[in-house]
């Protein structure tokens, strides 16, 4: 067979942005002490860098390897944070050793304690980086290839892996994990000529090279590529490839390929695929996944027989997996999706039945299933095998879910409130194999749901049925029936019995007869009906469903059938535009009605699958998630063109913020148009790892163009959007506008409340410029001096119709002396001015110690309703008083007498009487007037 084959990039090590969407950080604040002091103690280190380094290697886990968890595949033992290598088997350098010699640790310090490990790595960096001239974040390649335990003899993996750790470190998310400026790195300086090499989006491999289209080679290694474009033509994800060398594996013979092997690497992506090119390897698989994002690399081609399950190979296809069997992160939601793709893809070729897929616990130790009746399973899972991956964290309830989705199922529904059901065999015959059949008891208007078991007889730790109360395999579990025990009553309390039943390939039984009842009593409130998806497009869906006459408000919920969290929303219609979903997602939603603060009916939901299919689409709604087809699980598919409107209805204007954007840079596209389509003005093209700037539309309208090419796709983009419909809040002061955000307080606008030396009140008015009414729901005061301040003369929350204004006043208590200041934030849905801020001051005028000097010549006494001032020799000048709280009662600046009098109304009050003199010496005395 001609061995010659146009290959996808070779960017096994690429990093995507750092989002939710994509790539999934895990952290690990344990160590976050010792990467701070290697920084403290080696400050020209570049910060980030460790981490970066650990998180690529380990996920910032403390690797000690298990004698009992040997890598499958052979891939040496790892230790510590940084995953240094102590027995590279002659193909991968003892970067360990290194370490020691370079740091002065020991090798059983750096392999047993974290702190050393990190240390010792950190001063072994340090070491190296003294005698580099050049020490920029785009040279620090030649210190980690250095310190690397990748085979020097082949430059485009450690090319690859310092790729891998620039990109980490040029990611928003990892930068504020790890505290962590942005570097702003210079790409093409890093890697200068082989830039173009590492970003291709084709390449091809020859004997001797790496070569793209365009005739740019990267000399290595001899490799031989394989010649293989197994995947279905339709497949979404990229299948890049490195070859394996031929020596590691060989032909089936002719062998039928019936069955898939789930693998754990115990080792990192780079470090598997680099390892099946060791002709001394005597190993290999013929894929392995990423788990960061779930790429995928083909190492051998399905026609041949891949070396990784041993007398089981002739049979199989072998996918390895990133990360370790005893660390359940490596596992992410990325690599579950690609993974269970890549297999249904492979068994749909092949004719292996899904359901013939494990899906019991997770396994510690080895555990020979039927290879009859399990066709997908683990490597401990096939006869006389000695590794026990992917051990018990893999998840194979979900990855038999993924393979098998509820919405392919059969389901039989019942709605009377009592019956009779039978498994799948009827009341006389036995139930069937390989089934997955849903049964739904939800009968109308039921406050709960009884049901008794006659007979049961399912095979013995094979055949299983599983209750769950509610409508969805995702309520709560509350019985699971296996053998010939009958249980007793099982309670659906939602109203609502689901029952799941799974068999296995083989010796089927009688099953079971089961009664249902219902407790008719009516709910105080009741649940919705009639649920419906509608609009169902890559991005969006419309969630319908019938009034509950009780009901003012509804709960709704929906998420992503991996996700563990729901994204939940509050409306007063029965219906819900939900935005921002995975192309080919497979969702969940529920809705509630509210009825009072106190009662709420129960949940009520559904399952669907979106569409695979990216279309042009055009949505009113005025809040959203916009993001590529792929949303948190994979990126956007290849030959993607489509367009993607917001025009909600009464909008004026629209605000695009973007979180993460990352697309193959050259090749594929975001165009951006100021208007309902794309001849409207472009506002810009985005391509590549640069965040877009916010994208403020200047009419009610944008619109977003995407287009991919054929080949390598990237993590994509999320985006979020606001609109601006016709309310507008203004306020103003004395009649006077108050800008909004101003800090500077004004006493032309009554922000500035002056010196006073008594309370104080201001009044401002909220105006509502535009044809639709605003909302107010908070004014509150703060700052330092926000106790000073208080509100009155508003009830919160209040609506100011259409050019209407409502008024509102703030109090200064005037106490101890001196500026006080505090800011107003008034809460609202005008969505250009939500909070609305402006600052205010008021000076009190008080008593200071300086005013206490005693003058023996001045004499003030109270007499009938007078306060009487004297003075033997000097001018008096000024007279004020104060009460006992420091407030100023009265004043008089221009006395200019020995003798003065003032009427001044009080009742027996302790005043303090305040007099200067020409000469400016002042005397204060107590009287009670």
């Amino acid at each position: 067979m001609k061995k010659t084959l146009l290959l996808f990039a070779l960017l096994f090590l690429s990093a995507k942005t750092t989002n939710a969407q994509n790539w999934e950080i895990k952290t690990n604040a344990d160590f976050n002490p010792y990467f701070e002091e290697a920084y403290r103690m080696y400050p020209e280190i570049p910060r980030g860098i460790l981490e970066s380094v650990a998180y690529t290697n380990t996920h910032l886990k403390h690797i000690a390897p298990n004698p009992d968890h040997q890598s499958c595949i052979g891939l040496p033992n790892v230790f510590g944070v940084m995953g240094l290598i102590e027995d590279g088997k002659n193909y991968f350098r003892n970067n360990l050793k290194l370490v020691s010699t370079l740091s002065g640790f020991s090798e059983k310090e750096i392999k047993d304690v974290p702190r050393a490990n990190i240390l010792a790595y950190a001063k072994a960096y340090h070491n190296l980086l003294q005698r580099v001239d050049d020490k920029s974040i785009e040279n620090q390649r030649v210190i980690l290839n250095q310190l690397s335990e990748l085979p020097d003899k082949n430059s485009y993996f450690l090319d690859s892996f310092f790729y891998s750790v620039l990109m980490n470190m040029n990611q928003p998310q990892f930068q504020a994990i790890h505290k962590i400026p942005n570097y702003n790195i210079n790409f093409g300086k890093a890697f200068g000529k082989n830039l173009s090499i590492l970003q291709s989006k084709s390449i091809k491999i020859t004997n001797d090279k790496i070569e793209t289209e365009d005739g740019k080679t990267y000399q290595q290694n001899k490799l031989m590529a394989p010649p293989c474009s197994d995947v279905s033509a339709g497949f979404p994800y990229t299948v890049l490839a490195a070859p394996a060398d031929p020596g590691n594996y060989s032909s089936r013979s002719g062998t039928a390929i019936t069955h898939a092997t789930i693998h754990t690497m115990q080792g990192t992506y780079a470090g598997a695929i680099s390892w099946f090119q060791n002709p001394s390897a005597n190993v290999s698989a013929h894929y392995n996944i990423r788990a960061s994002d779930g790429q995928i690399t083909q190492s051998v081609c399905e026609i041949d027989k891949a070396w990784h399950v041993s007398n089981s190979n002739p049979y199989a296809i072998g996918i390895e997996h990133e990360g370790y069997i005893e660390d359940a992160s490596w596992y992410t939601n990325n690599m579950y999706v690609v993974s269970a793709k890549l297999t249904e893809d492979m068994a749909t070729r092949r004719g292996i039945n899904l359901k013939r897929t494990y899906d019991k616990n997770g396994d510690s130790g080895t555990n020979p299933i039927s290879d009859g009746c399990f066709k997908i399973k683990g490597h401990q899972h096939f006869p006389a095998q000695t590794h026990v991956d992917p051990g018990p964290f893999w998840d194979w309830n979900k990855y038999y879910d993924l393979l098998n989705p509820y919405a392919a199922a059969t389901v039989n529904t019942y709605t009377t409130c009592s019956g009779t059901f039978y498994d799948s065999g009827g009341s006389a015959a036995n139930y069937g194999s390989d089934e997955r059949i849903f049964y739904l008891i939800k009968p109308t208007g039921a406050g709960t749901v009884s049901l008794n078991f006659s007979s049961l007889n399912l095979e013995t730790n094979y055949d299983y049925l599983y209750v769950y109360d509610g409508e969805s395999y995702n309520d709560p579990l509350i019985a699971t029936l296996n053998g010939t025990t009958l249980p007793p009553t099982i309670v659906g309390t939602s109203g609502k019995l689901l029952l799941e039943f799974r068999t296995d390939c083989a010796t089927v039984a009688s099953g079971w007869t089961a009664n249902w009842s219902c407790n008719t009593t009516a709910p105080l409130c009741e649940e919705p009906s009639a649920l419906a998806e509608s609009n169902l497009t890559h991005n969006t869906v419309r969630f319908d469903w019938a009034d509950v006459a009780t009901a003012t408000s509804y709960e709704i919920r929906y998420k992503h059938a991996l996700n563990a969290t729901w994204d939940t929303f509050t409306t007063t219609i029965s219906q819900f535009d939900a935005t921002g979903l995975a192309s080919d997602g497979r969702y969940l939603w529920q809705v509630r009605a509210i009825c009072n603060e106190l009662n709420s009916s129960a949940w009520i939901g559904k399952e669907f699958i979106k569409t695979s299919s990216a279309s042009n689409i055009t949505t009113t709604t005025c809040t959203g998630r916009f993001t590529d087809t792929g949303e948190e699980i994979g990126g956007y598919r290849n030959n993607e063109n489509y367009t993607f409107t917001i025009a909600p209805t009464g909008a004026t204007s629209i605000k695009v913020t973007f979180d993460s954007f990352i697309t193959e840079a050259g090749f594929d596209f975001l165009r951006i148009y100021d208007g309902p389509t794309t001849a409207s003005t472009l506002l810009g093209t985005y391509s590549g790892t640069t965040l877009p700037p916010v994208i403020n539309a200047s009419g009610g309208s944008l619109t977003f163009r995407f287009t991919s090419d054929n080949s390598t796709t990237k993590a994509g983009w999320s985006a979020n959007w606001t609109c601006c419909d016709a309310k507008e809040i203004n306020v103003t002061g004395n009649s006077t506008n108050i800008l909004y955000n101003s800090m500077t307080p004004s006493t032309t606008n009554n922000t500035d409340f002056g010196t006073v030396s008594v309370n104080t009140s201001k009044t401002y008015k909220i105006q509502n410029t535009g044809p639709t009414a605003l909302s107010i729901k908070n004014i509150s005061i703060s700052g330092t001096d926000a106790s000073r301040f208080t509100l009155s003369g508003i009830t919160l929350p209040a609506i100011v119709t259409a050019g209407e204004d409502l008024s509102f006043s703030i109090l200064f208590n005037a106490g101890i002396s001196g500026i006080k200041n505090a800011t107003v934030t008034i809460d609202n849905d005008d969505c250009n001015e939500t909070l609305y801020n402006y600052a205010i001051q008021a000076t009190s005028s008080t008593l200071t110690t300086t005013d206490f000097e005693n003058l023996a010549n001045i004499n003030v006494y109270s007499k009938d309703n007078f306060i009487h001032i004297d003075s033997d020799s000097e001018i008096i000048a000024s007279v004020r008083v104060f009460d006992i709280l420091g407030r100023k009662w009265y004043g008089n600046d221009n006395v200019n007498t020995k003798n003065f009098k003032t009427t001044l109304v009080s009742q027996k009050n302790i005043l303090l009487v305040l007099v200067k003199t020409e000469s400016g010496r002042s005397k204060t005395v107590k009287i009670i007037h």
